[in-house]
C-alpha cells in the first residue's frame, strides 16, 4: 500500500499557506459546491463536519475518542479542547479544503496548529485497501503531537513527527515496510534521518521508504528509552530546547549519533533476516543439525561398545 498520511505543520503554514478559519473555509466549500449541505455532529473533544454518509461521521466521532482515550493511557498525553475534521466526500472538496499541495496519493491531512483534520471519504478513496480509521487516527496523531509542543511544532523533524502519528496511532510494521526497509537495507540505501528532517519525498516509492524509516527509528527510541522518552522530547521542545538539545538530554545521543545508530541496527537487523530467511541456508542449517545429531550418536554408540567391552574383559580374568 502507498504512503498514504500527510500532515501540514507550522513549517508549511508559515511559508504561503493560508489557514483559513472554520468559518471561511466552511463558505469556499459551500460557495462552488453546488447543492452541497454541510452539516455537523459533536462530542467531548471533536467537531466532525461532512456532507455524505452520517454514519461515517459518527464512526469518526466514536474512533476519535477512543484514540484520544487510548493515547492518554498508553502514553501519558491527555488532550484538552475539541479538534475539527472535515470529512470530504469528493476529490474538489477535498482540495478546496486543503489549499495547499499536495500529493495526489494522501488521503488526509491535519493542520495541527489550527486543531483541524480534513480527510477524504472513504467512498471514493482510489486505494481499495485503504482504511478510513487508521488514516483518521494518523492525522489526530499529529494534532495531539501539535498540541503538545504548542507553537514549537516547525523545530519537530519531519520523521520524528511521522514516526511518533505512527506509533500512536497504531500502526504497525507490516509485511510490505518489512521489505521496503529489508530491499534497501542490503543495498545499502537507506536514507539518512537527516535528509528526513524538512519532509519527505514526492515519489509515492521514496515516500514508503521515508514512513517506514520513520516507524523503524521512533519504534527503537521508545524500545530502548521507553514511552515516556517521546513526551520528554515533545516538552523540552515546549520549553524553549530545540530538537537536538531535546533529544539529547531525553537520550543521551544526539540526532546525528541516533541516526548512525539507528541505520546501522537496521542493515544488520535485515541483512541477518534475509540470511536466515534463505531456503538454502536454511536447509543447510537442517542438515547440519542432523549431521551433529548422527555423529553424536555414532560417538555414544562407540563409548558403550568400548564399555561392554571392557567389562567382558574383567569378567574373564575373575573366573579364571
Amino acid at each position: 500500500m502507498r504512503a498514504l498520511l500527510v500532515y501540514l505543520s507550522g513549517r508549511l503554514e508559515g511559508d504561503g499557506v493560508k489557514v483559513l478559519s472554520s468559518l471561511t473555509l466552511l463558505l469556499i466549500l459551500t460557495s462552488s459546491g453546488i447543492g452541497e449541505v454541510w452539516k455537523h455532529i459533536d462530542s467531548d473533544h471533536f467537531r466532525v463536519y461532512f456532507t455524505g454518509s452520517r454514519s461515517v461521521a459518527r464512526r469518526a466521532i466514536e474512533e476519535g475518542e477512543e484514540f484520544l482515550r487510548e493515547v492518554a493511557e498508553r502514553f501519558g498525553m491527555p488532550f484538552k479542547g475539541r479538534i475539527e475534521v472535515w470529512i470530504c466526500s469528493n476529490e474538489d472538496q477535498f482540495r478546496r479544503a486543503v489549499k495547499a499541495p499536495i500529493q495526489d496519493w494522501a488521503a488526509g491531512c491535519a493542520f495541527p496548529l489550527q486543531r483541524r483534520v480534513l480527510i477524504r471519504d472513504p467512498g471514493f478513496t482510489e486505494n481499495r485497501n485503504l482504511k478510513f480509521l487508521v488514516v483518521l487516527r494518523h492525522e489526530i496523531a499529529h494534532v495531539i503531537i501539535g498540541e503538545r509542543v504548542g507553537g514549537r511544532l516547525s523545530e519537530i523533524p519531519f520523521w520524528f513527527n511521522e514516526g511518533m502519528a505512527m506509533l500512536l496511532s497504531g500502526e504497525g510494521m507490516f509485511f510490505r515496510r518489512d521489505l521496503i526497509l529489508m530491499g534497501r537495507a542490503v543495498w545499502g540505501s537507506i536514507i539518512p534521518l537527516r535528509n528526513l528532517e524538512a519532509g519527505f519525498p514526492d515519489e509515492a516509492d521514496l515516500a514508503d521508504l521515508a514512513y517506514a524509516e520513520s516507524l523503524s527509528a521512533v519504534s527503537m527510541i521508545v524500545r530502548d528509552y521507553g514511552r515516556e522518552s517521546l513526551r520528554a522530547i515533545l516538552d523540552l521542545v515546549r520549553l524553549g530546547e530545540s530538537f537536538t538539545n531535546a533529544m539529547t538530554l531525553t537520550t543521551g545521543m544526539t540526532p546525528y549519533s541516533f541516526d548512525e545508530r539507528w541505520r546501522s541496527y537496521v542493515e544488520r537487523h535485515y541483512k541477518m533476516s534475509l540470511l536466515l530467511s534463505s531456503s538454502s541456508f536454511l536447509w543447510m542449517l537442517i542438515s547440519a543439525a542432523f549431521l551433529i545429531v548422527y555423529l553424536n550418536y555414532r560417538r555414544m554408540r562407540r563409548e558403550r561398545l568400548e564399555r561392554m567391552a571392557a567389562e567382558e574383559e574383567k569378567e574373564d580374568e575373575f573366573f579364571e
